[in-house]
């Protein structure tokens, strides 16, 4: 689920953050010859922990800090092998000599004390391994974390390490994923990160002039430079108003949902050019309720969901837009935008109901055993779903009946089959046709509990609401009610 896969990378960015603490508290107590933090640290807490980052921003300058982030961000993980690869620790490589980190801190000691670039020292230390993809700039993938930081947070997943190039496969992502790692890690160590939203880049900035580009791999960039940089963006003749743009860019940092917008609008281009539009509606769904009140965004919203055929979706939209901007007089012209577009779905709706909806009537003599809507389990497989639909014999292709055996059946395939969303957690994310001699109901009457409703992207899509109880066929079972569409595809469901 969602909320599992950000509970993931919110606590694998809490282990990183806990490992730059380590690496700079060693710093910190090789440049000062002083305990590190955890040993010379009195008070417990925020105060402590207050007067861990003041003491060590006064130890350790900002290259040096940001040479830390860098090494853990981007330099390349350890090499597996056959003894080492699942040990927990980090190593610094040295004349030839590793220094383990976590197995022998007094190793690692000498080592930095060893150097008279501390900041170099710092920066030898192994990593994420994370990079920016050049090759592959607009695969969605490159702004989801949790698909940025899979080879780490993913048990499961393998590394991908080449014998052939002696390399890990890094794990790959756009200016602006790689910054809000970048930036979350080093926040959540202490460090004074801002985010810097420019013209067609994303920077992370240490005060007023460093600024790090994350998408090249950690370099650094004057302020002179990138004031350079964003205003050959703008026009040659670059008016007085737009250096003052300049100025509060580089001098402020983006707030969190700000970054979100800009993530989503890349998305909302990815996703329009492929014309992958249930997936764009969802993104734009999310830009939606964090800007509210942009015309230009509700529009495209409600186009979108009329090009699936969510024509309640859509009308629903432009009533709220057409609401929300009644009151305001420079909006006049998109409430009449909206108004019109009204008009046309309520129309498309009304010809797609009567040309798309296949009635389908239950045919008398109880031939059909179940119902749209009925939650059931597969009596072979075992996993859980709701039916959708069904066909009184099935209607699947020759190719499919002969790969799936439906001829072997004890009623082979002149019994009703029923199109199923699978639960999610048995599944991923499937839908399958199913013959009914394979299908149990869920009956709360014999489970005791009712059970958990069906996770699918696609409930939604189908139905309404999901109910308990009731009258007629479904007493003392569960079911999910069908949506306007789905009920005039199956009247007497």
């Amino acid at each position: 689920s969602e909320s599992s896969e950000e509970s993931k990378v919110a606590a694998f960015l809490d282990e990183v953050a806990a490992e730059l603490d380590t690496r700079l508290c060693m710093m910190e107590a090789a440049k000062t010859g002083q305990p590190t933090a955890e040993e010379g640290t009195s008070g417990t807490g925020e105060s402590r922990r207050r007067k861990t980052i003041c003491r060590r921003r006064k130890a350790l300058t900002v290259h040096e800090q940001i040479a830390a982030l860098n090494g853990l961000i981007f330099n390349e993980p350890l090499l597996p092998d056959t003894e080492r690869c699942n040990e927990d620790f980090l190593a610094t490589h040295e004349g030839g000599e590793v220094y383990q980190v976590r197995a022998d801190k007094a190793v690692s000691m000498a080592a930095l004390r060893a150097h008279s670039n501390l900041a170099h020292a710092a920066s030898t230390w192994p990593g994420l391994g994370l990079v920016g993809n050049r090759s592959d700039y607009y695969n969605p993938a490159n702004s989801m974390l949790n698909l940025v930081l899979e080879k780490w947070i993913d048990p499961c997943h393998p590394m991908g390490y080449s014998l052939e190039t002696g390399r890990i496969d890094m794990g790959k992502g756009n200016p602006i994923s790689l910054a809000v790692i970048y930036g979350a890690v080093g926040r959540r160590a202490g460090l004074p990160v801002r985010m810097i939203s420019a013209p067609a880049h994303f920077y992370v900035a240490f005060g007023d002039e460093i600024f790090v580009d994350v998408f090249e791999g950690g370099r650094k960039r004057s302020r002179e430079d990138l004031e350079l940089w964003i205003g050959q963006q703008f026009d040659p003749m670059m008016m007085r108003d737009e250096i003052d743009y300049i100025r509060t860019i580089l001098s402020s940092s983006v707030k969190p949902e700000k970054i979100v917008v800009r993530a989503a609008a890349n998305l909302i281009h990815i996703f329009s050019s492929r014309r992958e539009y249930r997936k764009l509606l969802s993104v734009m769904r999310l830009a939606i309720t964090i800007v509210p009140d942009n015309a230009e965004m509700l529009l495209k919203y409600a186009k979108v969901a009329s090009m699936l055929d969510e024509y309640d979706l859509a009308i629903e939209t432009l009533a709220k837009a057409q609401n929300f901007f009644m009151t305001t007089r420079a909006y006049s012209s998109v409430v009449e935008t909206c108004k019109g577009f009204r008009k046309e779905f309520q129309m498309a709706k009304m010809l797609f109901l009567r040309h798309a909806a296949k009635r389908s009537f239950r045919p008398k003599g109880g031939q059909l055993q179940f119902r749209v809507g009925q939650l059931i389990v597969h009596r072979r497989y075992n996993y859980r779903g709701v039916i959708y639909g069904w066909d009184l014999k099935c209607e699947a292709g020759e190719r499919w009946i002969e790969q799936m055996g439906v001829d072997e059946l004890n009623d082979g395939r002149d019994q009703p089959f029923y199109k199923v969303l699978v639960d999610c957690r048995d599944r991923n994310n499937q839908s399958t046709y199913v013959a009914e001699e394979n299908i149990i109901v869920v009956d709360e009457s014999k489970k005791g509990a009712p059970p958990d409703m069906i996770q699918h992207s696609k409930v939604g899509f189908y139905f309404e609401t999901y109910l308990t109880g009731g009258t007629c066929w479904h007493a003392k079972a569960q079911r999910y009610v069908p949506n306007a569409l789905l009920k005039t595809q199956y009247p007497d469901d």
